[in-house]
């Protein structure tokens, strides 16, 4: 008789062990997604600063970028701190520049809509620092930025993709401008419940 309780006895303890087991393991995995959803929040969108030095680097050394603390806006309350750099001798002749137009273009319905423009800068307003880093990679540090915001008129669909970027342009005789060099990342983006997320990847323009 004694036997029988020492087995049932076992047989319950087991049980609670097996099932304190389970909950311990339910609370690491709710944690540990709970942790993950704050360190993307927390982590907010950060663009155009961290380049691999095997091929990511844009032609001609031209850099830009974008940065926020948050990741999903309410509709219509989009705004970046954007950045650029530009090395001096990219400039040429400084004096045939007229303008240089930091935009937005959808790429669903390539409507294009520039942002903001800068037409009054030196050849050091741009300036910036490369630092190398010991895994092969390198950072951009910015001098020049200013906050930009996103048209609503951007995100026309439930789900798409923008292209942000700047282009330094160069004006004849005539006044016709053209571009003199430009760069851009693509971002995509999802609305839902009256509110935009952005999602972009690791590395630069």
């Amino acid at each position: 008789m004694k036997n029988i309780i020492l087995s049932i006895n076992s047989i319950c303890w087991g049980v609670f062990i097996l099932k304190l087991f389970r909950l311990i393991f339910v609370f690491v995995v709710v944690l540990a997604l709970v942790s993950c959803s704050n360190n993307v929040e927390d982590e907010g969108l950060n663009v155009g600063f961290l380049y691999d030095s095997s091929g990511s680097e844009p032609a001609q050394e031209v850099f830009c970028g974008f940065s926020s603390s948050e990741s999903t806006y309410t509709i219509g309350t989009i705004i970046l701190e954007f950045y650029i750099g530009i090395p001096e001798y990219s400039f040429g002749n400084i004096d045939d520049l007229s303008s240089i137009i930091i935009y937005a273009k959808n790429l669903d319905d390539e409507s294009k809509v520039n942002i903001y423009t800068i037409s009054t800068f030196g050849v050091s307003d741009f300036a910036y620092n490369k630092i190398e880093n010991d895994d092969d990679t390198f950072t951009i540090e910015y001098t020049y930025s200013v906050e930009i915001s996103i048209p609503e008129s951007m995100f026309s669909s439930s789900d798409g993709s923008i292209e942000l970027g700047f282009e330094v342009l160069t004006a004849d005789n005539n006044g016709d401008e053209s571009i003199h060099f430009s760069t851009w990342n693509i971002v995509s983006y999802v609305v839902a419940n009256q509110e935009i997320e952005l999602v972009t990847y690791e590395g630069g323009f």
